[in-house]
Order: structure tokens, then sequence, then C-alpha cells
């Protein structure tokens, strides 16, 4: 059940099903399911570090300021996200973590 917040998101769905023909990538059919290829996992989905920070001028600054090495440098990964965040570098990543709340 949707909450209350979700009233655009699920009036917008229902027009483009209605007028869109599913999307802009078309109806989500069995070979549109089939070529987006396997799921991923939830670790693989929540990798922040190898999806974006590792490949982030701006997060890799961040990382150095705070003496991180990698994932598992003390959380050095969220602080250099963080960081990367806050310094708004115009980056996907970053606008996506940022326009959900950080």
């Amino acid at each position: 059940m949707p909450a209350p917040a979700d009233t655009y998101v699920v009036t917008f769905n229902r027009w483009l099903q209605r007028f869109g023909g599913g999307g802009p990538f078309g109806a989500m059919d069995a070979g549109f399911v089939e070529a987006l290829g396997p799921r991923l996992s939830r670790e693989a989905l929540l990798d922040r570090y190898s999806s974006h920070t590792a490949h982030c001028a701006t997060c890799q600054a961040g990382l150095k300021q705070v003496g991180g090495r990698g994932p598992t440098a003390h959380g050095g990964w969220a602080l250099g996200t963080l960081c990367c965040s806050r310094a708004h570098c115009g980056c996907v990543g970053c606008w996506g973590w940022v326009s959900h709340g950080g």
C-alpha cells in the first residue's frame, strides 16, 4: 500500500501505462526482463564503494582527508561519500544520494 507521499509517483505510473506504452523502453514483457540480465544481490546493489566512491575524485579526496584507504578503513568509505555528497561534485552517484536525503 503506497504512502500518501507516493501519490504523484503512482499517478505518473498510471499515466505512463495508459499513454506512454509502458515507458520510454516499452512494455515490461518477457523480452524486456530477459534483457535486464540476472538479478543482482542486495550486497552488490548497495556496494557504494565499488560502484561510486572508488571512481569519484571528490570522494577519494574525502577518503584521504580522513585517512581511509578503502571500504574497510573504519567507515572511511562512508565519510568519503558524505564529503562527496556535501561538496556536490555533480557526479551521478552524488546527486542520486543527495536527492534521497543523504
